[in-house]
C-alpha cells in the first residue's frame, strides 16, 4: 500500500476516527453526508491540520506519527490539492497560472494539451468557463509533480454536463499517469463512477451501511 492512514481528531460536533489505505496509483473516493468529516481528512493529509492521534505513511515515508512526534510540513509532502473554489491567480493568464509552481516548465505545454486548455493559454481566469477553470486548477497542481493528488469536491459547483465530462477526464488521467488520488464527494453517482475503492463516513466514522442504504434510494 502506498498510503497508510490512521487518524483521530476531535471536532466540536463529532470525533473523527478513521483508518484506510490507498494502493499505489489508485483513486480512493471518500463520500458521506455534509459535516461527516470528509474535508477534515484531506486537510490532515495535506498537513493543514494536525491530528490528535495517529499516523500517515506514504510509500514507506512517515509524514505524521503522533507517538513519535513526527509532523512533516505540507511543502515537503509534495501533494496536489484541488479545492471546490478555483485556486487561480486572477491577474495571470492560464499559461502563467499553470507554470507558476511547475517543477519542469518544459512539461507545461504537454500538460495543458492533455487537459484540453492549451488554446486558452493567453486568457485570464475570468474569461473562461467554470469547467475550464477547474481543468486549469487540476493542471496547475499536476505541474507541481505531486506524489499524491487530493480533490475536495472539485466538481460540485459545476453544472451536470460539465461534471460528467470532468469525471471522465479524471478517470482517464488516473489510468494514464497512475497517480494515487483521494477524491472527496457527497455525490453518490460520482462516487460510484470514479471509485475503484470507496470509503463512506458518517459523523467521523467509517459507515459502509450508509452508502448501501443511499444506493437503494437511487
Amino acid at each position: 500500500m502506498e498510503l497508510d492512514v490512521y487518524l483521530k481528531k476531535t471536532r466540536s460536533d463529532f470525533k473523527l476516527e478513521i483508518a484506510f489505505t490507498v494502493r499505489a496509483g489508485a483513486l480512493k473516493v471518500i463520500t458521506g453526508p455534509s459535516g461527516a468529516g470528509k474535508t477534515t481528512i484531506v486537510r490532515l493529509l495535506a498537513g493543514l491540520e494536525k491530528p490528535d492521534e495517529g499516523h500517515i505513511r506514504f510509500n514507506g515515508e512517515t509524514w505524521v506519527d503522533t507517538h513519535k512526534r513526527i509532523f512533516m510540513p505540507p511543502q515537503k509532502r509534495r501533494i496536489g490539492y484541488v479545492f471546490q473554489e478555483y485556486t487561480l491567480f486572477p491577474h495571470l493568464t492560464v499559461y502563467k497560472n499553470v507554470s507558476f509552481a511547475a517543477t519542469d516548465e518544459n512539461a507545461v505545454v504537454s500538460l495543458m494539451k492533455l487537459f484540453g486548455i492549451w488554446h486558452l493559454k493567453d486568457q485570464k481566469p475570468n474569461k473562461i468557463s467554470g469547467g475550464e477553470r477547474q481543468r486549469c486548477a487540476i493542471c496547475q497542481n499536476m505541474a507541481r509533480n505531486p506524489r499524491l493528488l487530493l480533490l475536495d469536491e472539485p466538481f460540485s459547483s459545476l453544472d451536470l454536463e460539465i461534471r460528467r465530462k470532468l469525471r471522465f477526464e479524471l478517470m482517464q488521467l488516473n489510468k494514464r499517469i497512475s497517480l494515487s488520488m483521494v477524491h472527496i464527494t457527497h455525490d453518490l453517482a460520482e462516487a460510484l463512477l470514479l471509485g475503484n475503492d470507496v470509503l463512506s463516513i458518517v459523523n467521523g466514522k467509517e459507515n459502509p451501511d450508509w452508502f448501501k442504504q443511499q444506493l437503494k434510494s437511487l
